[in-house]
């Protein structure tokens, strides 16, 4: 059994693999993709992704794909998120256990149960990619809540439907990536070839 660092690497792997998989496949820009090591973080996070489109709405779709790419790979279920809802919980990573809603602490080695399908169901943090997507919506819908939910909900079932399309594509970056900690525009091209047209 992998202990919740691993895991959690593992995660932001596939994480970051996803983002530049997405954009790849939406004819956008990737440059890089960078993990930090467990117990270490890359500008403050666990991982940068350089891919994104010009295209707002394509890119709110490759900052969606994220979370949904490390739900996919880990064999959770991705239940969609509401982004109109503030979460009252302390800022953290939210992993999802036996029905209820944990928050990781921001301390190192945090303690959880020694359980495999608690680590099985935990859901990576993507909190902020949501929330620029969220933002994309609001401003496409010119602030109509309603209708920004919308099309949020619509670019989450794309991006759904883009990750499952490439998940073989995401794991073996993401295999890649967790050896490499850092791959260059040249390195991801060789591996993903061109982009789908």
């Amino acid at each position: 059994m992998k202990n919740y660092e691993d895991l959690n690497f593992q995660a932001t792997c596939f994480h970051e693999s996803a983002h530049v998989v997405a954009a790849h496949s939406l004819n956008g820009t990737v440059y890089q993709a960078i993990v930090a090591l467990p117990g270490y973080k890359v500008d403050g996070a666990l991982g940068q992704a350089g891919a994104y489109c010009e295209d707002p709405i394509d890119n709110a779709v490759v900052l969606l794909a994220g979370e949904i790419g490390a739900c996919f790979c880990l064999g959770v279920d991705y239940t969609g998120t509401d982004p109109r809802q503030t979460p009252a919980e302390p800022r953290g990573r939210p992993v999802i256990g036996k029905g209820s809603l944990i928050v990781k602490s921001e301390t190192p080695f945090p303690v959880y149960p020694d359980d495999e399908t608690f680590f099985r169901c935990m859901q990576h943090g993507g909190r902020g990619d949501q929330q620029r997507a969220w933002q994309v919506c609001r401003k496409a819908c010119r602030k109509n809540d309603e209708q920004a939910y919308e099309l949020y909900q619509a670019l989450e079932r794309r991006a759904m439907g883009l990750v499952a399309e490439k998940l073989f594509q995401i794991k073996m970056l993401a295999d890649v990536l967790e050896r490499k900690l850092t791959l260059g525009a040249a390195a991801i091209t060789a591996l993903l070839g061109r982009a789908a047209t």
